[in-house]
């Protein structure tokens, strides 16, 4: 989150998480990264299968979920 501030970024992806580590794990490490971005103006999200991101646009990348399971996105979700 820092360097993506530094950067002047709009938006950070977390990515490459560690796979034994479950939903609930991401889903908190994800909270504390989007609360320390908040407070500097970047969106911190989750990458997950299935999450697209659109880049380009003046409000910043916009996300759309495809067919995506996880409590991160509120249970099975076809949006």
């Amino acid at each position: 989150v820092d360097v993506a501030v530094k950067a002047g970024a709009r938006a950070l992806a977390l990515f490459h998480h560690d796979p034994s580590r479950n939903d609930a794990s991401i889903d908190r490490l994800t909270a504390q990264a989007r609360a320390r971005g908040l407070a500097s103006g970047v969106e911190v999200f989750a990458a997950a299968e299935g999450l697209c991101v659109e880049p380009g646009s003046p409000m910043g990348p916009q996300l759309s979920r495809r067919h995506v399971v996880g409590p991160m996105f509120g249970g099975n979700a076809n949006l």
